[in-house]
């Protein structure tokens, strides 16, 4: 893949990431998107649609409770976000809450407290700002 910064060359990708995604294919998906948010990053140009594709194939992981994988690709779009974003953009929580979703249910709840205060605290701080 090339240069993400073209709009044609990201469009094509996200087309083609889409596809694997429809087709159930989500180890294709997951590797197409996993270099293209590593070149986005390396240009210096994130496109969000990429974070939100990596979300789609986390969910699908969950759907077919495979809730290791999806917690591993929340985790990758938790940490790109806050690369991005900063750790305080409200943004943050919805990852944050994801996330104490799958850690509520694989390891309970106080593994997910945590998480669940820190989006809580977010949100917060969104609407007092």
């Amino acid at each position: 893949m090339h240069d993400l910064e073209h709009g044609s060359a990201f469009d094509m990708l996200y087309m083609v990431v889409q596809d694997f995604i429809t087709r159930g294919n989500l180890g294709a998906a997951e590797r197409a998107l996993t270099h293209a948010l590593k070149q986005s990053e390396d240009v210096g140009r994130l496109d969000s649609r990429l974070l939100e594709l990596l979300d789609d194939v986390a969910t699908r992981h969950c759907l077919r409770r495979d809730y290791a994988e999806a917690e591993r690709l929340y985790w990758i779009g938790l940490e790109t976000r806050e690369r991005v974003l900063g750790s305080n953009h409200p943004l943050i929580s919805e990852s944050l809450r994801k996330l104490e979703v799958i850690l509520r249910h694989t390891r309970g709840k106080e593994a997910a407290m945590f998480l669940a205060f820190r989006a809580m605290s977010l949100s917060h701080s969104a609407v007092t700002a």
